[in-house]
């Protein structure tokens, strides 16, 4: 025979439960503190990733407005993803394509952009370029850019990529 739980029951039930959480608050969390390194880049690049997408310029808002939401031909694009240490513009997963919009500031940092583009390479991403002031002189441009390069993804490796092509 089951026993119904009466209101003092309950009232225990949470007392110990909030008890717990305060208890669990003041203790360190073990998996992070043996995983420390890992835990602490990953959250970095997360924390940085989440600043990236608040601080977005306008030419990027211009693009994700475009890719979002499988928007663009069938392909569901990410944005300001980490992979590995960096933090991408935009990712498609299934063509393995990084687009990215590239401002002023990238004609200082040259080497750093070409090691970036070898470590996306090596991981086997495809990585696009595009100055802002492509995007606002040529948005169709840009697209179609994007467009070839999906489709020659897609038909490079038949498993990648949509099954929605107009």
């Amino acid at each position: 025979m089951r026993s119904c739980a009466t209101p003092d029951s309950w009232r225990q039930r949470t007392a110990d439960l909030s008890r717990l959480k305060c208890i669990a608050k003041h203790l360190p969390d073990l998996r992070s503190f043996y995983t420390r390194d890992i835990t602490l880049n990953h959250n970095s690049a997360m924390i940085n990733a989440r600043m990236l997408r608040r601080n977005a310029t306008p030419e990027e808002m211009q693009l994700w407005m475009l890719l979002r939401g499988r928007q663009f031909y069938g392909f569901k694009f990410r944005r300001q993803l980490a992979i590995g240490p960096y933090i991408v513009d935009f990712a498609c997963h299934k063509a393995r394509l990084i687009v990215e919009l590239d401002g002023g500031q990238h004609a200082d940092q040259l080497e750093y952009d070409l090691s970036r583009t070898a470590f996306l390479k090596a991981k086997g991403w495809d990585v696009l370029r595009f100055w802002n002031n492509a995007l606002r002189e040529s948005e169709e441009g840009v697209l179609m850019t994007i467009l070839a390069r999906l489709q020659a993804r897609t038909l490079a490796g038949k498993s990648i990529g949509s099954d929605y092509m107009p």
